[in-house]
């Protein structure tokens, strides 16, 4: 089944605009428009980003980070800079 995909200013007027919201993976997965699979695949050859990963055991991602991946998925590159501003 082929999910529809949302336009990227739609989603902001939906979630708000703030960039730190976090966002669990159903969430993601319905603004992307993928499979979790594919997601997951995306993150490990870091064509995506990766999740922010709680010590409960929990994930989310950022709504910033999903918006600047969601405006140009094709040039998206997860770098390890990126994860060390993270973790700050």
């Amino acid at each position: 089944m082929k999910r529809d995909k949302t336009d990227p200013n739609d989603i902001q007027r939906l979630l708000g605009e703030h960039p730190d919201r976090l966002l669990r993976l159903p969430e993601v997965l319905r603004l992307v428009g993928v499979s979790s699979s594919t997601w997951y695949r995306w993150i490990e050859l870091r064509r995506a980003p990766p999740p922010k990963k709680f010590f409960t055991g929990g994930s989310s991602w950022r709504y910033g980070e999903i918006m600047q991946f969601l405006r140009s998925p094709q040039e998206y590159y997860y770098t390890e800079d990126d994860e060390e501003a993270l973790s700050k």
